[in-house]
């Protein structure tokens, strides 16, 4: 009797042990699957084209990314584009979070100031912790809007109604830069610089009767925004931060305005774009 309880209890021991091994497998082997992504989508919104040509001068690539189960995972993304030859980094993501098929964690970036001409998109998506790998791409041949899209540079897209003088080279003169960020949604920098003779020694002040005037005009041609400068008998360097304000202090709709620079002999503008 004792040798069949001790028999007994060492074959229960065994398939004990046996069905420990066979979970421990099991679970490895769980481990082993990979999820698979998914770009399940790509579609284009916000078209900047002023002249109307067809050709957009910004505008958002909207995208989303699935998995194929209900957990959630950190990835980003690296846009692509190319004409003829090969594909040009664009723009890279942050990390983002996805979960499952949920749409609500669509992401999206603005493609902008690209050259005269048609373009094809690819988007391809990596793990944040493993960079070396593509887990999903879509590009032209999955996606009929990631083919022949048509772009140009801001300077191109002039707009119908609104005058917009290009820079003028001219010795000692003014130079406005672009400014950054841009698209903005709080504030935004415009530097300029140069050399204006006048008889005041202030840098900036907001005075209307200065001779060199920054100001900010919506599509219709509305001023928006004043800044005016006073500037020595030396070199100007200075930075104005807009917050996205009229004159009134109210905040200005999102959307496209320009920003001008004038002084006695020089004229120059540039465009802007607020998201909200």
């Amino acid at each position: 009797m004792k040798n069949y309880i001790k028999r007994t209890g060492f074959v229960s021991l065994v398939f004990l042990f046996g069905i420990s091994q066979s979970f421990a497998m099991i679970e490895r082997f769980e481990n082993l699957i990979q999820e698979e992504y998914t770009i399940s989508d790509a579609w284009w919104t916000d078209m900047v084209d002023m002249n109307g040509d067809g050709y957009t001068s910004s505008r958002k690539l909207n995208f989303d990314v699935d998995v194929d189960d209900d957990n959630s995972y950190d990835v980003y993304a690296e846009i692509y584009y190319k004409t003829l030859g090969d594909w040009c980094l664009d723009t890279t993501t942050s990390d983002f979070t996805i979960t499952g098929s949920s749409s609500a964690d669509a992401q999206w970036v603005v493609i902008e100031e690209l050259p005269h001409d048609e373009y094809d998109f690819e988007i391809d998506v990596y793990k944040a912790e493993d960079p070396d790998n593509i887990q999903a791409t879509r590009g032209p041949y999955d996606d009929g809007d990631l083919i022949y899209e048509k772009f140009e540079t801001s300077d191109q897209d002039i707009p119908n109604g609104v005058e917009e003088t290009m820079r003028q080279s001219r010795p000692h003169s003014f130079y406005l830069s672009q400014n950054y960020p841009n698209p903005f949604s709080t504030t935004t920098a415009i530097k300029l610089s140069g050399y204006q003779a006048t008889k005041s020694d202030n840098l900036i002040a907001r005075s209307l009767d200065s001779s060199v005037a920054l100001k900010i005009y919506d599509l219709s041609g509305k001023l928006i925004q004043s800044f005016s400068l006073l500037t020595p008998r030396s070199s100007l360097l200075a930075s104005i931060v807009w917050d996205g304000r009229d004159n009134n202090g109210e905040k200005v709709p999102a959307g496209i305005y320009f920003y001008r620079l004038q002084t006695a002999d020089f004229t120059e503008t540039r465009k802007l774009t607020i998201l909200r």
